[in-house]
């Protein structure tokens, strides 16, 4: 008998804190983007009532980094004091996708 293998689902279902830890961010900040419109309902994140889960799906996580970063190349990445180093290091704002 051949073991089928086990394919990941298109997109997974994701609570408002599991969401912001994967996107980096806080609560409130994904409160902010929802209220903006930045998030769409049904592209997004999916409402009843008041329970909410947020869609994580490779394009429309890669959509929303995109909305998100700047078009200009004058913008340059954050720098952080590093104390073990005694200097500042850039750092890229990077969203981990490896879950």
């Amino acid at each position: 008998m051949d073991n089928p293998k086990k394919t990941q689902p298109p997109f997974e279902l994701l609570t408002m804190d599991e969401y912001a830890r994967r996107l980096q961010v806080g609560r409130t900040t994904i409160f902010e983007w929802k209220s903006s419109g930045k998030l769409i309902p049904q592209q997004h994140f999916i409402q009843k009532g008041r329970v909410i889960r947020f869609i994580w799906e490779l394009e429309t996580i890669r959509s929303l980094h995109e909305i998100d970063t700047p078009d200009s190349e004058d913008v340059k990445p954050a720098s952080v004091y590093t104390a073990e180093k005694g200097n500042y290091s850039s750092i890229k704002s990077a969203i981990d996708l490896n879950y």
